[in-house]
């Protein structure tokens, strides 16, 4: 035999030298196979027989060894001293390998471009939605928002959600989707906060408040940022407390009386957590937002230089803002105070104390 002195030398000028040059009969130039990586072959091999005798489907000749050959791609077969049955069994692999990776090209097909129009002809397929339309306040609608999110993603599917005021406060919540909804629909159930595994095969309608932070994606904290023009609102409120650690109060006193299955936190709650942070911070000052501001305003407990309670006009997104500024955070009840210690003082590794007798439970 031969040995090839390199992938960059053209094999039929080197045969013109080689001592073999007159037991090779040039019938065929099928020329050489290679594997493309990039736009240089990383090997070329001469290979002989058929292209369904090699095990491919693609052959390139060697522009300067045709030349010298002086033959077309079709005009003759190749004859050696190399038998074909050697070759075979010294490129058995490289052959299973080559049918293999055939087989693999046709089942992904439409994943390769096509190469005769230069054009890429990707299939995608449109994934299924998961739609829901946004019900409740601000809270509510945060929640809603998050799991609809996350449940989605679990499930491989896109998030379709509509309704609310979420845009209007919150970057990265995404424009309203318009996609006419589906008539499968799924419901949480009749109670709230509880954790359901939802798995959908089909587009489907999402019902319920969906208050159940397991639902949610691990970033989503990161996600929802309030606009410039809130940030900088409830910065102006808070620049003469800078030297101070602040601690924000949500107090949710009208809406508890509302409905039958939340407890009030008794005046000992405000008295006690405050007297913690009182000890633990000096400088502590007090930031009281709250959704009856004239009732906070008139408690005895949170009378004193070190206690400011919200009562101008804001937008409630503006106190939810406020309130994730401060370093550390106390709830009462209810969503809203949720999402403030969730995107504030929980968010960057403070303190957040909860009333543990919120719900009333059956």
């Amino acid at each position: 035999g031969f040995e090839y002195q390199g992938e960059d030398v053209s094999l039929g000028i080197w045969l013109d030298e080689s001592p073999r040059r007159n037991d090779i009969t040039w019938i065929s130039a099928p020329g050489f196979y290679r594997d493309d990586d990039g736009e240089r072959p990383e090997a070329v091999a001469l290979f002989l027989g058929t292209a369904e005798e090699r095990g491919i489907d693609e052959l390139y000749l060697c522009p300067a060894a045709h030349k010298h050959a002086g033959y077309s791609r079709n005009s003759q077969e190749i004859s050696t001293s190399l038998k074909l049955d050697k070759w075979r069994t010294e490129n058995s692999q490289r052959i299973s390998k080559s049918r293999k990776l055939d087989d693999w090209r046709t089942e992904n097909r439409h994943a390769f471009p096509d190469q005769r129009s230069g054009m890429s002809k990707v299939e995608r397929r449109t994934p299924k939605r998961l739609y829901h339309t946004l019900i409740g306040r601000l809270g509510n609608q945060l929640f809603q928002w998050a799991s609809t999110v996350g449940i989605a993603s679990k499930n491989g599917m896109e998030p379709c959600v509509r309704g609310g005021n979420l845009a209007l406060f919150f970057e990265g919540v995404g424009p309203e989707c318009t996609a006419t909804t589906p008539e499968h629909s799924v419901s949480e159930g009749p109670k709230y906060a509880t954790h359901n595994k939802f798995i959908f095969d089909r587009d489907a309608e999402l019902l319920g408040y969906l208050q159940a932070w397991k639902y949610f994606e691990p970033d989503v904290h990161l996600r929802l940022k309030f606009k410039p023009v809130i940030q900088a609102k409830a910065a102006a409120f808070l620049q003469d407390f800078d030297s101070k650690t602040t601690v924000g109060i949500h107090v949710r006193h009208t809406h508890q009386s509302e409905v039958s299955y939340l407890r009030f936190p008794p005046n000992a709650f405000f008295e006690n957590v405050m007297a913690r942070f009182r000890v633990k911070y000096p400088r502590a000052q007090f930031v009281i937002a709250s959704d009856d501001p004239t009732w906070s305003a008139n408690q005895a407990f949170f009378q004193g230089s070190d206690v400011r309670v919200i009562t101008e006009k804001h937008d409630p997104a503006v106190d939810m803002a406020i309130l994730t500024r401060c370093e550390h955070m106390v709830m009462t009840v209810g969503t809203f105070g949720w999402w403030a210690a969730f995107l504030g003082a929980y968010a960057r590794g403070g303190e957040v104390v909860y009333y543990d007798a919120e719900f009333v439970m059956e």
